[in-house]
């Protein structure tokens, strides 16, 4: 598999940013998902995201300081919160 060259210079650009708006945030996550789905593997950290964001990703590792407190697939992920009174929003 050969990463489209767009792809390569979004994910350079990109590899330092700390804040991005909602509209390019959702753009930069459909290309990393597009990536993940041709089988390239993908670590990405995302600090509050929103429904439409946490809907894109297959897994999700939750970290405190440091730590994982939980590592799982969305719909388990978001079980675990239902669970505890802690809904997940849906779109």
């Amino acid at each position: 598999y050969t990463i489209n060259p767009l792809h390569r210079q979004a994910l350079q650009r990109l590899h330092f940013v700390r804040f991005l708006l909602s509209y390019n945030g959702m753009m930069m996550l459909e290309c990393l998902r597009d990536l993940a789905d041709r089988g390239c593997c993908v670590l990405l950290s995302i600090h509050h995201p929103n429904t439409q964001m946490f809907e894109k990703l297959h897994h999700v590792i939750l970290l405190h300081e440091g730590r994982c407190l939980l590592r799982s697939n969305v719909d388990e992920i978001r079980d675990f919160f239902d669970e505890r009174g802690f809904p997940v929003p849906t779109q």
